[in-house]
């Protein structure tokens, strides 16, 4: 569809425009997360409890779905749904029953996740080290992932404390961070075409 020739109207039109119109939200919404993400390293321990409550809570309510989807359904694939539903129910509770030996648990795989994402980057970095242009990129996220996971390992379980928390607060801070420039920005380019 076009209004003027040469000028194309469609989906990502529509999401410009939004974006435009939306542009106090997204700078809120951004403060918002900041703010949180600010809450968060500051009080790291309340932040990983938290955060690991809300992992058991999202985990209870997917064993539910799990579940209800389960005798919904006939067949073979009943039984699979039904052992899915028990064991995100399992889970679940039991982080709820027992936070801080969650955030431990949780500690440890992510300390894990960070040790094998990095290995698996550093190798595919250097399998493809002529074939890939930047390649130094994907090692150096590599070597980063590895050195944090290693970092975290060496400090666990006493690191368990502040780990998940802490990261939770970085990862919204720059989430916080990017809305709040994607909302001046927006705001930048609505003003230009209002005027």
């Amino acid at each position: 569809m076009s209004t003027h020739p040469g000028i194309h109207v469609g989906p990502q039109t529509d999401l410009a425009n939004a974006v435009k119109a939306g542009w106090k939200w997204l700078m809120g919404i951004g403060v918002a997360l900041v703010l949180l993400g600010a809450i968060a390293i500051v009080y790291p321990v309340a932040s990983s409890v938290a955060s690991t409550l809300f992992i058991g809570t999202m985990l209870v309510i997917g064993g539910v779905i799990h579940a209800v989807y389960a005798f919904s359904t006939r067949g073979t694939s009943m039984a699979m749904e039904i052992v899915s539903a028990l064991i995100y129910l399992i889970v679940g509770f039991m982080i709820l029953a027992e936070p801080i030996s969650g955030v431990v648990t949780l500690t440890l795989f992510l300390a894990l996740f960070f040790v094998a994402q990095g290995i698996f980057n550093i190798v595919i970095s250097l399998a493809r080290a002529r074939t890939v242009p930047h390649w130094g990129w994907m090692l150096f996220n590599g070597l980063i992932s590895l050195g944090l996971g290693v970092v975290i390992l060496a400090q666990w379980p006493e690191a368990s404390a502040w780990v998940i928390g802490l990261l939770v607060g970085i990862y919204l801070l720059f989430d916080g961070w990017a809305l709040m420039m994607l909302g001046w920005m927006s705001r930048g380019a609505a003003k230009e075409s209002a005027s």
